[in-house]
């Protein structure tokens, strides 16, 4: 898995997310009757195929995988990072997928707003700012080794940016064409 970078008020800080915790979390969960997250045989190792299963990357990509690692990085410390990265992952899918302005209160959870002018409604757009930035420090120098390809970084990079400028063209211009809120989840290409 990729690592992120996030900059903290002490400066860039990396995180580094590792598949084989999930690999270690699966397997230590299998030897008990009861299970932390949803985590199965083919998620931690998919075939070819079933990589392009959205299923079992939502097994990866959960709350409860999240909260599976963070729970067991007492006896593992390198989990809690995996789990960082995973939270990330998880708020920008949120933000990807706002469909309506009241997503947030309905679902009790505030990475599910819509983007607006107001402080609350300008939170997705710094995780939009974020991973647009991580993303651009993700390209592969040289060889790709436990990296994003440079296709997949410059995907990421240019999709957040791009929403960027999206939101705040509909925001702040003063054509008819200005909107009080922006559900970024009617731009994804799943309607198509």
């Amino acid at each position: 898995m990729p690592q992120l970078t996030p900059t903290t008020s002490a400066g860039p800080s990396v995180i580094s997310a590792k598949w084989t915790h999930l690999s270690e979390l699966y397997a230590e969960e299998s030897k008990t009757i009861i299970k932390l997250s949803q985590l199965t045989k083919s998620s931690v190792s998919p075939s070819n195929i079933e990589k392009q299963k959205v299923s079992l990357a939502l097994n990866v990509f959960s709350e409860k995988t999240s909260s599976a690692l963070k729970s067991s990085a007492a006896s593992n410390p390198g989990w809690q990072e995996t789990a960082v990265f995973i939270d990330h992952v998880l708020r920008l899918w949120k933000v990807f997928n706002t469909k309506t302005v009241i997503e947030n209160i309905r679902m009790r959870d505030p990475d599910r707003c819509a983007v607006d002018l107001s402080p609350t409604g300008q939170k997705p757009l710094e995780i939009l700012e974020f991973w647009a930035d991580c993303a651009a420090k993700m390209k592969p120098q040289g060889q790709r080794i436990k990296t994003f390809t440079k296709e997949t970084s410059d995907a990421l990079h240019w999709t957040c940016k791009c929403l960027l400028a999206l939101c705040n063209y509909l925001l702040t211009t003063t054509t008819a064409l200005q909107h009080q809120y922006v559900a970024l989840g009617f731009f994804q290409q799943d309607d198509l």
